[in-house]
């Protein structure tokens, strides 16, 4: 054979000829010709193997001219290349058997393998790009999308396939012999690999995993036995930097060529191309340094092992500027650590690197990037969920985690959260950690092991046989110098045998230690001794004593052991010993895990009110996890949880109830209903102790949506009223107290059950019990008050108000208390009073008879109690308390009275007026002539409204004129609770005086009138009162004026703003509050004075 084809890089390429014996085309062929020429050369291929070197310039001529023929002939050209393929792949299989290949059968074999792939690449390619060049198809219903257009009438999927199957089955066997020198030249390898890597640069590939496979296993061959590896490892970088869609169809590839062909060179080559990016164009390709983060993350998930060795070269991307490119080095350390260095028999090299990972990721942990702090809790997070963080790290992570608690990012706080829930839950220590129990538990164990552990030798004696020893140390080897002036002839080794031999005569052996020193000592020239200082000398000299004494104290120790043989402790001891130390360092570990897990509570007890809702709800699933693992403190977080009932995002208040109902309504008591109710009664119950007034009101909201939600069954329910009677054994006071307030929530959504039980109520509730428990007492009003929480349906006519008549048990019951009650503690009976007064107005038919004579019959009292006292004399303890309860009632009477007209009658008024209304408009209804009833309904309604403005005047004007002022019984008592007001010196006791002023707070609340008259007093009270809770109280009750008269108060608003510089804290808060309602409310206009805020 005369010439030699030559792989061009262009079909233009063999048209010219470069030597003498290249091939080239001799002449493209006419379009007309060329279906005949394929005829011809499919013809030949039957009977010719190597038809193709005959035949080239047909196929060649069908490629340059493509564009002008149809798909037809293109796809019979394909047909035959691939027949082609497999006689070229029979021939090269039974030449290279073949030992004695002749020179000219040998480039006949290589000229037909040039020629064979040459072309097969080129139709791949002329079908490929076809097949992804963008067109409009038109679908059914008249709407244009872009698709791809594939002209011929084959699937070219499979087509593909086929073609590449090919080029693999010409490959397999070894070519390299083909050559002279036997080794593949760089331009066959490149034609068949640049071949894969375009199919691959189709996004379609990603779904078509036939395709992949045979690409992933030629390109395995050519890297195993074509010297691939540096041009696909090249190869590889390109792509990945401009096509997103092979990050994972490369790292399958890649794991083909480690598994199948155990080649990890590439993966080695391909982490060391990384490693040379320079750092700043890293930073300004966004896009490539994201899919180089991707290609790395995914890589390590599937060849983490293989990644190890070379690791080192991505290690400086850590300190980039790029920080997805941190984050992606991170995350390839962070599978490194679960999938390679999570074993227990590690190397010791292994271990180091394993130290060494750990280390940048608690450093990275404080990254200046929040996506990088936030990648790196991921990870370790991962690392924790999976098992693999080592004992000795947690300590020190916990405490990097407690920092990123608070970081500005959320997501890095959410992340946070999430790690330490993590620890709890896969911590090694034990399933409760309560601090308090731990820590005693450490304590006397670790007084146990002290009990254990022999006494130690008393050293005494040997304190003083060391000093000799030590002065003849001292003599011998620092003042060695004075020595050797006096016998300059001795040698070194004289002196250190000398020595050696005072110091043998005390049994200390320590010569091979002296022996170095001294002939380091003495190597030593004079001038470096004349360079070094006096004082480092002295520092240098005094250290080499201390360490000496040391190593003298041991070995007399043991002496004196090895010689009282029943100073040692047997072997049994020392195993019990071993294991008390043991059980001591467990639990030193565990108090500081489960202190660490406390610390963080505060602070993500802040979340709790983050306007992020991640916050709130990894918060909550921190103090739900941190509860169940017997963490006290998260007792604090459980009850702030409760205020995130009323949270306008539904998602938390839902996320809220799930987490009580996980905490309190499913106990792991097993065993009957009557089990579980006992030991949810039980879990309620606790979480109402030591609660305060806005926590219940949470708890009432909550144990409501449970009630809707049919959490808390009918078994429940009975197992309180048990409680509360009390009729199941051994039920505390407190116990007793919290079944019925739980009682009382639930009948904020089950009213019924309290309407059947009004008798058990009253006759516990308000019986003998309630004579010396004033708490219970105040529960019964308040379960009570359930009664006349009504709800009215828009568009209804309100429903009649449940009533009971003056002569019930109930009110004669709750006179008796508030007139009779031997209590003294003034803090209970006055909120147990205003309940009850509560009661009377809302249940009763005739509430002001009845509260005028509580008023009638108190005031008796206080008669009484002064008839003994002298009218210049300051009043006596008893006279103070009936006073003050007085007072007290007066005032909130006074309220509830103006709250009763306003409320309660004008609302009853409107109802019956309603209700007459709709009988009219039914009998209107009857009637034939439907003009006549419009006139007669226009004329209803403007009657009604007529009718409701008049009575809306009436209860003013009676509010005004006849509850505090004009002839009343309220009216009497006005002169008395002035005069308590404004007489100190009469009147001293702090609780009559704080009940006289919210008594006077009241009455100005009922009539302007009485408002405008003693306004001045109040704010009198206001600043001068030296009484901070007084104060206090008093801003509050000037707050609820300003929208009762604002026209009064507005005068008067200056004083309001100076209590912002009242000393005391608690009034400050409340001005505060009620300054920022009244704005918001629009009822204070803001001037100057804001700046008082």
């Amino acid at each position: 054979m005369s010439f030699e084809f030559t792989i061009p890089i262009n079909l233009d390429c063999l048209l010219s000829k470069t030597n003498v014996s290249q091939y080239v085309v001799e002449e493209v062929l006419p379009l007309r010709i060329i279906p005949g020429a394929v005829q011809d050369f499919k013809f030949a291929v039957r009977n010719d193997n190597f038809a193709v070197l005959n035949h080239f310039d047909t196929a060649y001529s069908l490629l340059s001219l493509q564009k002008d023929f149809e798909d037809a002939i293109k796809e019979e050209m394909w047909d035959i290349l691939l027949q082609v393929g497999q006689c070229v792949t029979n021939e090269i299989a039974h030449g290279l058997e073949d030992p004695e290949l002749t020179p000219d059968f040998k480039l006949q074999l290589l000229n037909t393998l040039k020629m064979t792939c040459y072309l097969i690449c080129q139709f791949i390619d002329m079908f490929e790009v076809e097949d992804t060049k963008p067109g409009i198809q038109i679908n059914g219903r008249g709407k244009s999308k872009k698709t791809t257009v594939n002209k011929s009438g084959r699937d070219w999927e499979k087509e593909k396939k086929r073609g590449v199957q090919t080029l693999l089955n010409i490959i397999q066997p070894n070519l390299n012999r083909l050559w002279d020198p036997p080794i593949a030249e760089e331009e066959f390898v490149n034609l068949v690999s640049n071949c894969c890597y375009r199919l691959l640069e189709n996004p379609a590939i990603v779904r078509t995993k036939d395709i992949r496979d045979v690409i992933s296993q030629l390109l395995g061959v050519l890297i195993k036995k074509y010297n691939h590896s540096l041009g696909a490892s090249l190869k590889i970088m390109q792509l990945l930097q401009h096509f997103e869609h092979l990050v994972v169809p490369i790292v399958q590839i890649l794991e083909i060529f480690v598994n199948q062909y155990q080649d990890k060179s590439i993966i080695s080559e391909l982490m060391r191309e990384i490693g040379r990016l320079d750092s700043r164009d890293i930073a300004k390709d966004t896009s490539g340094t994201r899919i180089l983060a991707q290609f790395l993350v995914e890589l390590s998930h599937q060849l983490p092992a293989a990644m190890l060795p070379t690791i080192s070269v991505l290690i400086g991307h850590l300190d980039g500027e790029s920080y997805t490119l941190r984050n992606g080095v991170l995350s390839v350390i962070g599978e490194m650590l679960v999938k390679v260095l999570s074993q227990e028999n590690l190397e010791d090299k292994l271990k180091s690197t394993r130290e060494c990972f750990l280390d940048k990721l608690e450093d990275h942990i404080h990254d200046v990037n929040a996506f990088v702090r936030s990648r790196v809790l991921q990870i370790w997070l991962h690392i924790v969920n999976e098992k693999c963080l080592p004992l000795p790290r947690q300590e020190n992570l916990v405490n990097l985690i407690l920092g990123r608690l608070q970081d500005k990012s959320s997501q890095v706080r959410k992340y946070a959260i999430q790690l330490m829930i993590a620890l709890m839950k896969n911590n090694p220590f034990a399933s409760k950690l309560p601090v308090e129990e731990l820590q005693a538990s450490y304590e006397k164990e670790k007084e146990k092991l002290k009990e254990m552990t022999p006494e130690e030798t008393d050293i005494s004696d040997l304190e003083e046989c060391w000093e000799a020893v030590e002065k003849k140390l001292r003599d011998h080897v620092f003042n060695h110098d004075e020595d050797e002036a006096e016998t300059p002839e001795e040698e070194p080794s004289t002196c250190t045998e000398n020595t050696q031999e005072e110091l043998n005569a005390e049994k200390l052996c320590l010569y091979k230690i002296l022996i170095m020193v001294f002939r380091e000592k003495d190597l030593n020239s004079e001038e470096e001794l004349e360079e070094e200082s006096e004082r480092e000398l002295e520092i240098e000299n005094e250290g080499i004593i201390s360490c000496l004494k040391d190593i003298y104290l041991v070995q007399k120790k043991s002496e004196v052991l090895s010689s009282d043989p029943a100073s040692q402790p047997d072997t049994s001891v020392l195993n019990d010993i071993t294991k008390q130390q043991v059980l001591v360092q467990y639990l030193k570990d565990s108090t500081t895990f489960a202190d660490h897990i406390q610390q963080a509570v505060p602070i993500i007890c802040q979340l709790l009110g983050s306007k992020t809702t991640s916050d709130v709800f990894e918060a909550i699933e921190f103090f739900v996890t941190g509860f169940e693992f017997g963490v006290t403190a998260t007792m604090l977080g459980i009850r702030r949880m409760l205020v995130l009932i009323w949270s306008s995002e539904e998602t938390i208040k839902e996320s809220v109830v799930n987490a009580y109902k996980r905490l309190y309504l499913n106990p792991n008591a097993g065993g009957n209903q009557r089990t579980v109710a006992l030991a949810i009664v039980k879990n309620l119950s606790a979480l109402l102790q030591g609660a305060s007034l806005g926590d219940i009101t949470s708890f009432d909201a909550l144990i409501q949506q449970f009630v809707k939600s049919d959490d808390i069954g009918q078994t429940v329910i009975q197992v309180l009223w048990e409680k509360f009677i009390p009729k199941i054994p051994n039920t505390t006071i407190e116990e007793s107290r919290a079944a019925l307030l739980l009682l009382s929530m639930i009948a904020g959504a089950k009213p019924e059950i309290v309407k059947s039980n009004i008798d058990v109520l009253v006759n516990e509730g308000l019986g003998m019990r309630a004579e010396t428990d004033m708490l219970l007492a105040q529960i019964t009003c308040r379960t009570l008050l359930k009664l006349a929480a009504g709800k009215k349906t828009k568009g209804e006519v309100a429903a009649e108000p449940f009533k009971f008549s003056e002569s019930h048990e109930m009110f004669q019951r709750l006179s008796f208390l508030l007139v009779h009650c031997k209590n003294t503690e003034t803090k209970v009976w006055v909120p147990f009073a205003e309940q009850a007064i509560n009661v009377i107005y809302k249940l009763s038919e005739q509430p002001d008879i009845i509260a005028g004579e509580i008023i009638k019959n108190i005031a008796k009292e206080v008669v009484k109690s002064y008839q003994s006292i002298d009218i210049d004399q300051p009043i006596s303890t008893v006279s103070t308390l009936v006073l003050t309860r007085l007072l007290s009632v007066s005032g909130h009477v006074a309220l509830r009275h103006l709250v009763h007209l306003d409320s309660n009658v004008f609302g009853e008024m409107k109802r019956r007026r309603a209700i007459q209304e709709e009988k009219k408009e039914k009998e209107q209804a009857n009637k034939k002539s439907t003009r006549i009833s419009e006139n007669i309904e226009d004329e209803l309604g403007l009657a009604g409204a007529a009718a409701e403005d008049a009575e809306a005047e009436y209860i003013r004007r009676i509010c005004e004129t006849d509850i505090v002022t004009g002839e009343n019984l309220l009216s009497t008592l006005h002169p008395l609770i002035v005069a308590v007001c404004t007489d100190s010196t009469k009147y001293p006791d702090t609780q009559l005086r704080t009940a006289a002023t919210l008594a006077l707070a009241k009455f100005t609340m009922v009539s302007s009138e009485f408002c405008d008259a003693h306004l001045q007093l109040l704010f009198t009270i206001l600043e001068k009162s030296p009484n901070p809770a007084i104060r206090a109280n008093t801003i509050i009750a000037l707050g609820d004026l300003s929208f009762r008269f604002p026209n009064l108060i507005e005068p008067w608003t200056p004083h309001l703003y100076g209590r912002l510089r009242d000393e005391s804290a608690q009034v400050r808060k409340n001005t505060l509050q009620v300054l920022t309602h009244l704005i918001l409310n629009d009822m204070v206009k803001v001037k100057g004075q804001i700046s008082e805020l």
